[in-house]
């Protein structure tokens, strides 16, 4: 019974050629590329509700293709925005685009197969010949888990493609799998990820010990193993956000 939840695990954790979207995977870790695509998923609808359950206080909708690949998050009440991402013909991640009612930014994606690794970059003009270029370094180990995150910032005159520029360590982040449980621990906040044996996310526990704050999110599902309902606390305060699919025909 061990062999068979560890193999399951694996599978579970595993990042196909390496490609896998990182924001996804750290954003949304509930959300399978492979369970979107089977259920033939066309968008899923997040409405958090204020206390009386009656009102609707934030609403996200994460919108899929035929491949069960996210291309789109879309703020539709409380704060609105909109992301945009954008795949190779492979599916590997190329850019997000990002924009609200006041600005627009681009996120670049490069996947390096041999290194284990995606990063993900952003440049903005921080003088009249300076760009202030920020990256993430995504690392997996053999088996397709993620392993380590290391921020990377720096000024410089000329960028090249992610992962060849020249800079300075911001922030190491660890990755560590046990069983069914995930930490991802950085250098303010630590996050505990429990799963069941079908790989399905149960809770997630988050502490910031800069502003010491506990989080946890409690994951519901139906009986067809759909996620139906997301329980929020953080220090005393509490939501529910209620979940909803529509499907392509």
């Amino acid at each position: 019974m061990k062999n068979v939840l560890i193999v399951s695990l694996l599978v579970f954790f595993a990042v196909c050629s390496f490609g896998q979207n990182p924001y996804t995977e750290l954003s949304w870790p509930w959300l399978k590329q492979a369970d979107i695509q089977k259920m033939n998923v066309k968008s899923i609808l997040l409405a958090t509700m204020d206390s009386d359950n009656k009102t609707v206080v934030r609403q996200i909708k994460l919108s899929f293709n035929n491949d069960g690949l996210l291309i789109s998050e879309e703020g539709q009440v409380g704060f609105r925005y909109k992301s945009v991402f954008v795949y190779s013909v492979n599916g590997t991640l190329e850019s997000m685009v990002n924009s609200d009612d006041i600005t627009s930014d681009t996120t670049f994606y490069r996947v390096i197969p041999e290194k284990k690794m995606v990063v993900k970059q952003s440049i903005r003009k921080s003088g009249s010949d300076m760009f202030a270029v920020s990256e993430t370094h995504y690392s997996y180990n053999d088996v397709g888990q993620l392993a380590k995150i290391i921020d990377y910032s720096g000024d410089l005159a000329t960028v090249d493609r992610p992962g060849n520029n020249n800079l300075n360590i911001d922030a190491l982040t660890s990755v560590t799998v046990q069983d069914t449980k995930m930490t991802i621990k950085g250098p303010a906040v630590t996050q505990n990820l429990t799963f069941d044996s079908h790989g399905k996310l149960l809770l997630s526990e988050a502490y910031n010990s800069e502003y010491d704050l506990s989080e946890i999110y409690e994951y519901n599902y139906d009986q067809t193993g759909k996620l139906v309902l997301i329980y929020w606390e953080q220090n005393g305060t509490s939501s529910k956000t209620f979940v909803t699919f529509e499907y392509y025909e």
